[in-house]
């Protein structure tokens, strides 16, 4: 599987598929994106983020943009 964006980026990387079936630090990434992205979506996940925040398990979340990649503190 290839991930291509042309003239978006500022510098090349790659991105390289990996089964989560044989990686279980990819299916916590899952579980947490997964999580996240239906926090953004739908706000009904406010109570458990707080949790994991609280508990430091959440730490940082990283928002990638076209010009640069920025670390905001949660």
């Amino acid at each position: 599987m290839q991930f291509c964006l042309n003239n978006v980026t500022e510098k090349h990387y790659s991105v390289k598929y990996l089964d989560s079936a044989d990686n279980p630090f990819i299916q916590i990434a899952d579980v947490l994106a997964n999580l996240y992205y239906s926090e953004l979506i739908t706000g009904s996940y406010t109570d458990t983020i707080n949790v994991l925040k609280k508990q430091d398990i959440l730490k940082a979340v990283f928002e990638f943009s076209p010009r640069a990649a920025r670390k905001k503190k949660v």
